[in-house]
């Protein structure tokens, strides 16, 4: 036995030294001992997917030491080996003596719930939950009994709620859908944070969110906080904060007062911490600028009037650039889109600037730009809502583009098919991609096309943008003037994918509807497509 415990030691993936290991101190007759043998031998088998061996070593196990713990070892493995009848062989030897043990009991009900006898599975499964006093296995007990043909009157009354029960016990909130970034500023900690949660590393994830200052109050830095905060066991701090924690958005309400459950809060306490006739009140003595001051470091308000003061003074630009930088603070600020859409409709074609001035030297005007100025998209449809930017690659292309980004008209055309579905371009600004794209999709027209097609392009899915393009084009009626905006997200899509041919095709189509449709931007795009051969 010394030698073999050795040659395990100098061998531990030789699964046949284990063996002949337990072999021997069975011959020895060290009962306790080659049972314990027999079951490790038994767990490395399972673990490397050999569930049929595992079984059987269980099965030489039990030979050594009988139990009801090992038998129920046994049964599982069995299962684990699609063999139900041999599991259900070690369950009835041990039933009659622990009919209130529920593992048992759940075993059984698994075993003739295989062998195809749900009536008596189903009051097994009853039986089972009656025993349990974990909700959530309760509630699993209760749905399998559910499947076997139980009805609500077996169920009992309190099903509904033992099943709630068990959702609060399992829900995390940083996994639910809201649990997303709204802005620019939340991704480094959200990612961070949830990437650190997933491997264990509770105190650095909770430093690192504790770092996003000021942001707090958003729904997805909040949940990640408390998250981190019950992985660490302070309970008694996440359930204050969850307790004060206010939002106008139900289902994150709900979920917050599930969690408070799950953290052992009598549900009745919990509901009487989250009060939504309160909170209604509450939320109806803010203003709608209170509520959009999510970052405590920046006041929105105050920006926002300021914004009012620029437009009145004439600098309309100044004014949407202000808006835009209380939207990248706090996407959900409503004053500042509706804002944002209506001044964007008083957008002149000719009031449009570049991200770079013009500074006159000589007789030759030259670009002063910088790093940023440079677009990652030089080719995306102008925006009204910022001002375009040009390709400043030489000052003479420079000097033609801002003649063109002038007098072409498309940032005009652009801001009347926002006005057209203001609503659905609303939802884009503030990242409700999926509800934006539910609204366009009922419209029928290529200007709807157009915004759908833009947000595809933005979230990467070049495939489905030119398939609502293409639809669209095939039963256009809009004009010419709306045409050349749909081809050119067509063309863009086509680029991203590095569909040479068909990009070329497109801006072909492009140039004959009008010639001086950006002109020097298409030149540019031509030249750059050589890059792809």
């Amino acid at each position: 036995q010394d030698i073999q415990s050795k040659i395990i030691d100098l061998n531990p993936g030789e699964l046949a030294e284990r063996r002949t290991f337990a072999e021997l101190l069975e011959a020895a007759n060290w009962s306790d001992k080659a049972s314990d043998a027999w079951k490790e031998f038994a767990e490395i088998n399972r673990k490397i997917g050999k569930s049929k061996e595992a079984a059987r070593s269980i099965e030489k196990a039990i030979q050594q030491r009988d139990n009801w713990e090992t038998r129920v070892e046994a049964a599982q493995a069995r299962f684990d080996s699609r063999e139900p009848r041999k599991a259900l062989g070690h369950l009835q030897t041990i039933y009659k003596d622990f009919q209130r043990e529920p593992k048992v009991l759940a075993l059984l009900a698994t075993g003739i719930q295989r062998v195809h006898h749900e009536d008596k599975a189903m009051l097994l499964w009853l039986e089972t939950a009656k025993w349990y006093d974990d909700p959530v296995l309760k509630a699993a007990a209760l749905q399998e009994a559910q499947v076997c043909g139980a009805t609500d009157e077996q169920l009992g009354d309190d099903f509904e709620g033992v099943l709630y029960h068990a959702n609060a016990m399992q829900i995390r909130l940083h996994e639910q859908d809201w649990c997303i970034a709204q802005s620019k500023v939340e991704v480094r900690f959200i990612v961070k944070t949830k990437l650190l949660l997933k491997f264990g590393r509770y105190e650095d994830a909770l430093n690192t969110i504790r770092a996003a200052e000021g942001l707090e109050k958003r729904p997805a830095i909040f949940a990640l906080l408390i998250e981190s905060m019950v992985a660490l066991g302070q309970i008694e701090e996440a359930i204050e904060l969850l307790s004060i924690f206010k939002t106008k958005e139900d289902h994150i309400m709900e979920h917050i007062q599930m969690r408070l459950l799950g953290l052992g809060v009598h549900e009745e306490d919990s509901a009487e911490l989250i009060d939504n006739d309160l909170l209604d009140d509450d939320l109806e003595d803010f203003d709608q600028d209170d509520l959009g001051d999510l970052d405590d470091s920046v006041d929105s308000a105050d920006m926002l009037e300021q914004a009012v003061l620029l437009k009145s003074s004439g600098d309309l630009d100044g004014a949407m650039d202000l808006l835009n930088d209380i939207l990248e603070q706090d996407p959900t600020n409503m004053n500042a889109i509706q804002k944002l859409s209506v001044w964007a409709t008083e957008l002149p074609s000719d009031g449009l600037t570049n991200d770079f001035d013009v500074v006159e030297s000589g007789a030759k005007s030259t670009p002063v730009f910088s790093e940023s100025s440079v677009p990652t998209d030089p080719f995306a449809t102008s925006n009204p809502f910022a001002a375009p930017v040009s390709n400043p690659f030489t000052s003479d292309m420079v000097s033609t583009t801002v003649v063109e980004a002038t007098s072409d008209g498309a940032s005009t055309l652009f801001a009347q098919v926002i006005q057209q579905h203001r609503i659905a371009y609303q939802h884009q600004l503030v990242g409700l991609f999926d509800e934006s794209a539910n609204l366009l999709e009922q419209e029928v027209g290529l200007s709807a096309a157009i915004l759908l097609a833009q947000q595809l392009i933005a979230q990467e899915k070049y495939r489905q943008a030119v398939g609502v393009i293409q639809d669209a084009l095939d039963t256009n009626d809009s004009g010419d003037s709306v045409m050349i905006l749909g081809l050119w997200e067509l063309a863009r899509a086509y680029s991203l994918q590095q569909r040479v041919r068909s990009t070329l095709r497109t801006l072909d189509e492009i140039q004959d509807l009008d010639g001086s449709f950006k002109s020097t931007e298409i030149q540019l795009w031509r030249e750059a497509l050589n890059l792809l051969d």
